[in-house]
């Protein structure tokens, strides 16, 4: 009896161990899960903000640089010309920009405003006597080389809207060798509507906020458009802010008007906040205060996940604490936490990998290109090996007659057909080596091994060499002429000669296969008013598919049946490596056929260099 009264408590002591250890470990597992869960929110939402808002400086970036490209067009076509033919220009400008430009303009050197389009009315009367030359986008775009862009200015007449301006002062060469001002042409770009547009380009399945400050720290853009055109850093602006909000704040924007791109984490009234930044560049264009820095973008998150975390930590915490109240009923109430644990974690890992299904998207697109690539690859040396193996075959059986003295066991062939054999033998082997050579590039470009070997020498003759290539390459009877419009005695560059080469005979080639055998194909080299080369080479043919304009420059994309898709890649990034750019475009409605064009540094010194490839 003393032994049964000594053992009834072990098995109750024995439940009561295993049932606080078992609540014990459940509640440091629940801790280091939940813990894991909001580290884990907490990168996925800076990858997304970060992601999401580098993407719409992209799409910022083209959307800019596409109208300083119409007013520096407009700049270099409008020197010399009638008020007429400017409005005409500008007129056309409008279009091509409409819904995001206001209006362009033409302000003559004296400051009157001489010509304005807005998309429905082209009149300049209520400016008359207005002189705007004290304006910045006046007198900085002709203090400067090249297209201006300012910060967020009143407009031409109303003080109390905002504008940013992109402009370029219109200029002649004169007798002497000096810019004589023709005035300035310009664009203005209202700030609502910058704002509208950038806030278009978020995605639906986002709550973040965006916001805009130029390189000055004036706010461009932002939810709350009464801050529009304010210092981010004034009494007034920062009055409206919590303190410990404003200091974390400022610290991170100083750092962003620096130039680098980043994430960050700030409390904000007990949530944590993801701001991402990322600066927004625009090449070959001068900006108020800095060159090629427009502005910083942001995107403000905020974790919401990170207060149900909390909750649920806390829910666990109470009815732990329950449990331990009684023996009997620790295991049960353990087991019930546990289940109940297991539940909502499992409807937050799904919720979280639905996040993911976006990025897995976009890697099974990289592998169908990756596919589609081995697919094009398989097909182009198919073709010219069954045929140099077809060939080949033949001359064998006719070499093997010759040997052995009995011609008739062989297919006979003349000169002629022998000739015909070799050169298609010689031909597809070159089409194989220039394969392989395609695709060794690609992988230099993509681990960053190009290496350009730089030296002086005169473009327009590597151009001519290039157009007799072509010519010879295409034989007689081909039934497209290639003329080069030479405007300069001599272009000295310092580049490499053979990728050169190779990028001037990829596009000639290109242009000569989609000319259809008919038209002129057009080279025009000269030099720029900013030490750069611009080369065009113009076609009659068929132009290009505006479904594939925007991908042209990417790898495999072509609408050739034949072909890897990899030319106009490997040339635009040999291009890119010496400095320069390279783009595409249709010509006019009423002429066929489309215009490669790239520029080059004119540059000096030589020899070797790696290039850097930009991705």
């Amino acid at each position: 009896m003393r032994f049964a009264r000594q053992t009834r408590p072990v098995p109750l002591i024995a439940i009561g161990v295993a049932a606080a250890l078992f609540l014990f470990i459940t509640y440091q597992y629940s801790e280091y899960t939940l813990a894991q869960i909001d580290r884990a929110d907490v990168n996925n939402i800076e990858s997304s903000t970060q992601v999401q808002v580098t993407d719409t400086a992209s799409v910022l970036v083209a959307k800019l640089q596409g109208v300083a490209s119409s007013v520096q067009l407009v700049a270099n076509t409008a020197s010399g010309g009638t008020t007429t033919s400017i409005l005409a220009l500008l007129g056309g400008a409008e279009a091509s920009a409409a819904g995001f430009v206001d209006n362009f303009f033409w302000i003559a050197d004296n400051g009157t405003l001489l010509a304005l389009d807005n998309g429905t009315v082209q009149s300049v009367a209520s400016y008359a006597g207005t002189n705007l030359t004290g304006r910045p986008y006046f007198s900085e775009a002709e203090a400067s080389s090249g297209v201006h862009i300012t910060g967020a200015l009143p407009s031409l007449t109303n003080a109390s809207v905002s504008y940013i301006f992109v402009s370029e002062m219109v200029q002649e060469i004169g007798p002497n060798g000096t810019r004589v001002s023709q005035g300035v042409v310009g664009a203005a770009i209202e700030l609502t509507t910058l704002g509208s547009y950038i806030q278009s380009q978020i995605s639906l399945s986002s709550n973040g906020d965006i916001n805009l400050l130029d390189a000055n720290a004036t706010i461009l853009y932002t939810q709350d458009a009464k801050l529009v055109g304010q210092n981010i850093f004034s009494q007034s602006v920062q009055s409206g802010m919590p303190s410990t909000f404003a200091a974390s704040l400022d610290t991170l924007i100083r750092n962003s008007l620096n130039g680098a791109s980043g994430v960050s984490n700030i409390d904000v009234g007990g949530t944590n906040t993801t701001v991402a930044y990322v600066p927004v560049y625009l090449d070959g264009v001068n900006m108020a205060g800095s060159l090629h820095i427009f502005g910083i973008l942001y995107m403000v998150q905020p974790d919401t996940l990170e207060g149900e975390s909390a909750a649920l930590l806390s829910q666990l915490r109470v009815l732990s604490s329950f449990v331990i109240l009684g023996i009997a009923g620790v295991a049960v109430g353990s087991a019930v936490v546990f289940l109940g644990w297991n539940k909502r974690l499992d409807d937050t890992v799904t919720k979280r990998t639905s996040d993911l299904v976006a990025a897995n998207e976009q890697l099974r697109a990289y592998a169908r290109s990756q596919t589609d690539f081995v697919n094009i690859a398989a097909h182009e040396l198919r073709t010219p090996t069954q045929s140099i193996l077809g060939f080949t075959e033949i001359l064998q059986d006719v070499s093997g007659a010759k040997q052995t003295k009995n011609p008739a066991s062989a297919t006979s062939l003349d000169d002629t057909e022998m000739k015909q054999a070799v050169d298609s033998i010689s031909s597809n082997a070159r089409r194989l080596k220039k394969l392989t050579d395609d695709i060794l590039t690609v992988s230099r470009i993509d681990d960053n091994r190009m290496v350009l070997t730089k030296e002086t020498f005169d473009l327009n003759n590597t151009i001519k060499d290039v157009i007799t290539e072509t010519e010879t390459a295409s034989g007689p009877g081909m039934g497209v002429a290639i003329k080069y419009d030479q405007t300069e005695s001599s272009i000295p560059i310092n580049a490499d000669n053979t990728k050169i080469h190779e990028v001037l005979s990829n596009l000639l080639n290109n242009a000569a296969r989609f000319s259809g055998g008919k038209g002129t194909i057009t080279v025009r080299a000269g030099k720029t008013s900013d030490n750069q080369v611009m080369v065009s080479i113009k076609d009659q043919g068929k132009g290009i598919d505006p479904e594939v304009l925007p991908r042209l420059f990417n790898k495999f994309v072509t609408t050739s049946p034949s072909g890897t898709g990899l030319g106009l890649f490997i040339a635009s990034k040999l291009i890119v490596a010496h400095g320069g750019r390279m783009w595409a475009q249709n010509n006019g409605p009423d002429e066929p056929g489309s215009t490669f064009s790239f520029t080059l540094p004119m540059g000096n010194g030589g020899g070797p260099s790696p290039s850097k490839n930009p991705k």
